[in-house]
Protein backbone atom coordinates (compact mmCIF):
# COMPACT_ATOMS: atom_id res chain seq x y z
CA UNK A 1 0.00 0.00 0.00
CA UNK A 2 1.31 3.19 -1.27
CA UNK A 3 2.12 5.86 1.79
CA UNK A 4 -0.15 8.69 -0.34
CA UNK A 5 -3.31 6.55 -0.07
CA UNK A 6 -2.93 5.95 3.92
CA UNK A 7 -3.08 9.98 4.72
CA UNK A 8 -6.44 9.62 2.81
CA UNK A 9 -7.96 7.18 4.99
CA UNK A 10 -6.71 8.55 7.96
CA UNK A 11 -7.62 11.85 7.06
CA UNK A 12 -11.24 10.87 5.91
CA UNK A 13 -11.89 8.32 8.83
CA UNK A 14 -11.11 11.70 11.57
CA UNK A 15 -12.97 14.27 9.33
CA UNK A 16 -16.01 11.30 9.23
CA UNK A 17 -15.37 9.91 12.73
CA UNK A 18 -16.06 13.63 13.81
CA UNK A 19 -19.22 14.17 11.91
CA UNK A 20 -20.80 10.96 13.41
CA UNK A 21 -19.82 11.56 16.66
CA UNK A 22 -22.01 14.79 16.33
CA UNK A 23 -24.80 12.96 14.66
CA UNK A 24 -24.20 10.31 17.29
CA UNK A 25 -24.83 12.69 20.14
CA UNK A 26 -28.15 13.20 18.61
CA UNK A 27 -29.32 10.08 19.25
CA UNK A 28 -30.68 8.42 22.50
CA UNK A 29 -30.72 4.32 23.38
CA UNK A 30 -34.36 4.56 22.93
CA UNK A 31 -36.41 2.03 20.43
CA UNK A 32 -38.04 4.76 18.89
CA UNK A 33 -34.81 6.79 18.42
CA UNK A 34 -32.94 4.01 16.94
CA UNK A 35 -35.76 3.14 14.61
CA UNK A 36 -35.82 6.93 13.23
CA UNK A 37 -35.40 6.82 8.94
CA UNK A 38 -32.38 8.50 8.29
CA UNK A 39 -34.18 11.68 7.00
CA UNK A 40 -34.30 12.64 10.95
CA UNK A 41 -30.90 12.49 11.53
CA UNK A 42 -29.26 16.08 12.22
CA UNK A 43 -25.84 17.06 10.92
CA UNK A 44 -23.80 19.20 12.22
CA UNK A 45 -20.68 20.81 10.75
CA UNK A 46 -17.87 20.83 13.65
CA UNK A 47 -16.13 23.93 13.98
CA UNK A 48 -12.30 22.96 13.45
CA UNK A 49 -12.46 19.53 12.11
CA UNK A 50 -11.09 20.20 8.84
CA UNK A 51 -8.24 22.01 7.75
CA UNK A 52 -8.71 25.09 5.57
CA UNK A 53 -6.63 24.46 1.80
CA UNK A 54 -5.94 26.27 -1.20
CA UNK A 55 -5.27 22.94 -2.98
CA UNK A 56 -6.96 22.60 -6.36
CA UNK A 57 -9.29 19.92 -6.04
CA UNK A 58 -8.42 17.50 -9.19
CA UNK A 59 -11.28 15.46 -9.27
CA UNK A 60 -13.36 12.63 -6.88
CA UNK A 61 -11.75 10.67 -4.56
CA UNK A 62 -13.07 6.83 -5.33
CA UNK A 63 -11.80 3.83 -3.78
CA UNK A 64 -13.70 0.28 -4.37
CA UNK A 65 -13.35 -0.36 -0.64
CA UNK A 66 -12.74 2.44 2.51
CA UNK A 67 -12.76 1.53 6.04
CA UNK A 68 -13.97 4.10 8.59
CA UNK A 69 -14.23 4.44 11.65
CA UNK A 70 -16.99 6.41 13.62
CA UNK A 71 -16.17 7.56 17.24
CA UNK A 72 -18.92 8.04 19.98
CA UNK A 73 -19.23 10.66 22.89
CA UNK A 74 -19.04 9.01 25.88
CA UNK A 75 -22.41 8.04 28.30
CA UNK A 76 -21.50 10.46 30.87
CA UNK A 77 -18.82 13.34 29.40
CA UNK A 78 -19.59 15.40 32.62
CA UNK A 79 -18.42 12.62 34.88
CA UNK A 80 -15.46 11.25 32.65
CA UNK A 81 -14.23 15.48 32.64
CA UNK A 82 -14.38 15.26 36.66
CA UNK A 83 -12.92 11.97 36.52
CA UNK A 84 -9.92 13.30 34.46
CA UNK A 85 -9.75 16.51 36.54
CA UNK A 86 -9.19 14.88 40.41
CA UNK A 87 -7.44 12.24 38.67
CA UNK A 88 -4.27 14.57 37.71
CA UNK A 89 -5.30 17.23 40.35
CA UNK A 90 -2.48 17.26 42.67
CA UNK A 91 -4.42 17.48 46.68
CA UNK A 92 -7.94 15.38 45.25
CA UNK A 93 -9.17 12.78 47.17
CA UNK A 94 -8.63 10.96 43.89
CA UNK A 95 -5.24 12.11 42.25
CA UNK A 96 -3.87 9.11 40.35
CA UNK A 97 -6.23 6.74 42.07
CA UNK A 98 -6.60 4.83 38.67
CA UNK A 99 -9.79 2.80 37.35
CA UNK A 100 -9.75 -0.58 37.61
CA UNK A 101 -9.68 -2.95 34.46
CA UNK A 102 -12.53 -2.74 32.80
CA UNK A 103 -14.21 0.01 34.78
CA UNK A 104 -13.71 3.08 32.62
CA UNK A 105 -15.78 1.13 29.58
CA UNK A 106 -18.21 -0.02 32.25
CA UNK A 107 -19.11 3.98 33.25
CA UNK A 108 -17.97 6.32 30.15
CA UNK A 109 -18.79 3.94 27.20
CA UNK A 110 -21.41 4.81 24.94
CA UNK A 111 -24.47 2.08 25.54
CA UNK A 112 -24.89 -0.80 23.04
CA UNK A 113 -28.04 0.59 22.20
CA UNK A 114 -26.29 3.66 20.91
CA UNK A 115 -23.31 1.50 18.97
CA UNK A 116 -26.22 -0.78 17.34
CA UNK A 117 -28.63 2.00 16.43
CA UNK A 118 -25.50 4.04 14.59
CA UNK A 119 -24.71 0.91 12.97
CA UNK A 120 -28.09 -0.14 11.54
CA UNK A 121 -27.76 4.04 10.08
CA UNK A 122 -24.90 3.16 8.49
CA UNK A 123 -25.74 -0.23 7.26
CA UNK A 124 -28.84 1.60 5.63
CA UNK A 125 -26.99 2.73 2.99
CA UNK A 126 -24.82 -0.71 2.20
CA UNK A 127 -21.62 -0.07 4.78
CA UNK A 128 -20.67 -3.32 6.79
CA UNK A 129 -20.10 -3.06 10.24
CA UNK A 130 -16.98 -5.12 11.24
CA UNK A 131 -15.93 -5.51 15.25
CA UNK A 132 -14.03 -2.67 16.70
CA UNK A 133 -11.41 -3.00 19.16
CA UNK A 134 -13.11 -0.02 21.20
CA UNK A 135 -16.68 0.62 22.28
CA UNK A 136 -16.41 4.09 21.98
CA UNK A 137 -15.93 3.10 17.46
CA UNK A 138 -18.04 1.50 15.59
CA UNK A 139 -16.03 0.60 12.29
CA UNK A 140 -17.95 -0.30 8.97
CA UNK A 141 -16.12 -0.85 5.58
CA UNK A 142 -17.84 -0.23 1.87
CA UNK A 143 -17.25 1.85 -0.97
CA UNK A 144 -16.12 5.59 -1.59
CA UNK A 145 -19.89 5.83 -2.97
CA UNK A 146 -21.44 4.85 -0.09
CA UNK A 147 -19.20 6.08 2.60
CA UNK A 148 -20.18 9.78 0.16
CA UNK A 149 -23.80 8.82 0.89
CA UNK A 150 -24.20 7.67 4.80
CA UNK A 151 -21.81 10.93 5.55
CA UNK A 152 -23.81 13.61 3.22
CA UNK A 153 -20.59 14.40 1.42
CA UNK A 154 -18.49 15.02 -1.49
CA UNK A 155 -14.77 13.45 -1.29
CA UNK A 156 -12.40 14.56 -3.54
CA UNK A 157 -8.91 14.08 -4.29
CA UNK A 158 -6.64 17.14 -3.75
CA UNK A 159 -2.75 18.36 -5.21
CA UNK A 160 -0.67 19.08 -2.42
CA UNK A 161 2.00 21.55 -2.93
CA UNK A 162 4.64 19.09 -3.56
CA UNK A 163 2.81 18.10 -6.48
CA UNK A 164 1.53 14.86 -4.45
CA UNK A 165 -2.01 13.51 -4.93
CA UNK A 166 -4.11 12.76 -1.90
CA UNK A 167 -7.52 12.03 -1.05
CA UNK A 168 -7.52 13.98 1.88
CA UNK A 169 -6.92 17.61 2.53
CA UNK A 170 -3.37 18.63 2.80
CA UNK A 171 -1.70 17.90 6.32
CA UNK A 172 1.76 19.30 7.74
CA UNK A 173 4.90 17.90 5.93
CA UNK A 174 6.07 16.94 9.37
CA UNK A 175 3.51 14.51 10.32
CA UNK A 176 4.11 10.92 9.67
CA UNK A 177 1.11 8.25 8.89
CA UNK A 178 1.83 4.47 10.16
Amino acid sequence: MSLIRRPARAGIAAALGLAMTAMAGGLTATAAASAAPPATARYVALSGSTLPTRAPITGRYTSARMSVEVALAPRDKTGLNHLLRSLYTKGSTTYHHWLAKGQFDQRYAPSAAARAAVGRYLARYGLRVQRSASPFLVRVVGTSRQVSAAFRTTLSIYHQPGGARCGCRPRSRQRRWV
